[in-house]
This record gives C-alpha cells, sequence and structure tokens, in this order.
C-alpha cells in the first residue's frame, strides 16, 4: 500500500473502532462493554501491527474521552494499541494457517491484554483494590465477543481484501 492509503485506511480504521466503541455501550462497574474489540482485532490484521495499532488506539482513546470516561482514555489507548499490535503481528507470522483459524488464535493472545491491562490500570493507577477485579469478566467476554464478530466479518465480507493485503506482507 502506498503511504496516503495506508493514512487513509489508518483513519477508517480509527473511526470504525470509535463508532463500534461509542455508539453501543453496555455500562458495567467501572467502565462499558462495546463492540469495539472486533474493530481492534481487524485493525492489527487489515492494517498491520503498526498502524492497526495506532487506528484501534486512537479510536478507543477518542471513545472514552467522548463518553466522559477521561480517566481511562489514556489507558485505552495503550490497551487497545497492544491488543492491535500483538494479533496483528501474529497473524502475519502464522500465514501458513488458515485465515479464520489464524483470525481467533491472533484474537486469543492480543485479546488476553484486555482483561489484564485494564485490572493493572484499576488495580494500581485508579486503585480501586480487590474492586478491580470484577471488571476482569465484563471485558474478558468484550474481548471474547469482538473476537467471534472479527472472525465472522473476516469469513463473510472481508476474507477477499484480507487475502489481497496479507499476501503482500
Amino acid at each position: 500500500m502506498n503511504k496516503s492509503k495506508t493514512i487513509s485506511y489508518t483513519a477508517v480504521m480509527a473511526a470504525l473502532c470509535f463508532l463500534a466503541t461509542f455508539i453501543i455501550k453496555i455500562p458495567v462497574f467501572q467502565g462499558y462493554i462495546h463492540l469495539g474489540d472486533a474493530f481492534t482485532l481487524l485493525s492489527g490484521i487489515v492494517l498491520g501491527p503498526f498502524y492497526g495499532a495506532l487506528a484501534a488506539g486512537l479510536g478507543a482513546l477518542f471513545a472514552d474521552v467522548l463518553a466522559g470516561y477521561t480517566e481511562y482514555a489514556i489507558a485505552s489507548f495503550v490497551i487497545k494499541a497492544a491488543f492491535a499490535f500483538i494479533a496483528g503481528t501474529l497473524f502475519y507470522k502464522l500465514k501458513s494457517l488458515d485465515t479464520r483459524i489464524n483470525v481467533l488464535i491472533s484474537g486469543i493472545a492480543g485479546g488476553v491484554i484486555v482483561p489484564a491491562g485494564y485490572f493493572f490500570f484499576e488495580y494500581f493507577v485508579l486503585k480501586v483494590g480487590k474492586a478491580a477485579f470484577l471488571g476482569v469478566p465484563f471485558n474478558a467476554f468484550q474481548a471474547g465477543v469482538g473476537i467471534i464478530i472479527a472472525e465472522f466479518v473476516v469469513r463473510y465480507a472481508g476474507n477477499k481484501f484480507i487475502n489481497k493485503t496479507y499476501n503482500k506482507r
């Protein structure tokens, strides 16, 4: 991809991450559950680890700021960027696998960052103590649903595009 296409795709994926996080949100203990993790994973897969991390992180950051969860904005940027970076890196290292299986493996590997990252942030930065454990199942559920949605998107909607970018790396 040329530089202008890469920047454009990064902006589009950041917007999709933002919208999927911001539009449908279910409030829980300290934050909210959303569908943004699907686009976080897809960002890493479609754009690769670096630009995917940037898109996922920016989308999550802006969603938290505009939703009123500003204390989480920087943590969300780092956590979602790490998710996309790990998933994107692993996705392209496992090229020999079936694409759908690769999405699941890469998603799970990157997805563990979500509950772990928010737990550590809440426990050590927000200092909510043992209450930080309450968010772990919600964040794990959110990441799991995102992985399933991303696999569905790759299977039914994006496999041709994924394969086009996949084979160039």
